[in-house]
Parts: C-alpha cells; structure tokens; sequence
C-alpha cells in the first residue's frame, strides 16, 4: 500500500499520527520517502507515522 503525506498536511513538528485505512483511501495520500518522516504498520489498516531519528 502507497502512503501519500505531504509535509504541508501533516502537523508540525510530526510527532506520530495515526491514519486509517479509510482516511488513506479518502485522501489519496502519498509519502516522500526521502522526507524527515518515517512510516510504520503497527495495526492493520493503520499507520504510524514519526519523525526519523538522525539524518
């Protein structure tokens, strides 16, 4: 499944937001990998999103 986040709609800082699989599939969004955040599946239809540690 493609993430799409951009930085201008995520909270600032991002911390950690959780996303449904509804809300994935209602916004379209998706994820600059190379971007200061991370994603992780921690439930199914749920992600978690963090700022990345380091570079």
């Amino acid at each position: 499944m493609l993430i799409n986040v951009s930085a201008k709609e995520l909270p600032s800082p991002v911390n950690e937001v959780s996303i449904t699989t509804q809300q994935l599939l209602i916004e379209d969004w998706s994820i600059d990998l190379d971007a200061p955040w991370g994603v992780s599946f921690i439930s199914e239809g749920v992600a978690l999103i963090t700022e990345k540690k380091g570079n």
